[in-house]
């Protein structure tokens, strides 16, 4: 939060009319940093549970290594169809551990676009892997006619 609030506030700093009044500046974008970081871990948190449910993590069959191969299948696949720009954010987001500050200076754009960028991206990936589950459910009649219900 403090690297990405003193980065805010150098890009900002001609903003600033009053430098007597610098420390309550530098504070109000320390909190609002804190905030906006809140409401993305509380959205992040909330999409992990609608893509476990989605999925049903929770729920073990007796060929989870099929399962799981599966899984990992489709998220490869709706990884592939995001755009360049939107897989290179949430690769260095989620597999490279970085912050939207860290983001934002190796790629030259600002953390809000970082954020934006991820936002997208996990409503496209959420859509797709929603497809790819429904386009994966058996229907009634594939069912029946499998070896399983002869």
């Amino acid at each position: 939060m403090v690297q990405e609030s003193f980065l805010v506030a150098y890009q900002d700093l001609g903003k600033l009319r009053d430098p007597a009044r610098f420390g309550l500046w530098l504070r109000s974008i320390v909190r609002h940093t804190a905030l906006k970081a809140r409401r993305e871990r509380d959205k992040v948190r909330k999409m992990a549970e609608e893509l476990r449910h989605v999925l049903d993590l929770e729920a073990p069959t007796p060929d989870q290594t099929d399962l799981d191969g599966m899984r990992r299948r489709m998220v490869r696949l709706a990884l592939e169809g995001l755009a360049d720009s939107h897989r290179e954010v949430i690769g260095l987001y989620y597999t490279g551990a970085m912050s939207y500050a860290e983001i934002a200076a190796l790629l030259s754009i600002r953390s809000t676009a970082v954020q934006g960028r991820l936002q997208r991206a996990r409503d496209q990936l959420k859509k797709e892997l929603q497809r790819a589950r429904a386009a994966a459910q058996p229907t009634v009649e594939e069912m029946f006619k499998s070896e399983n219900w002869k």
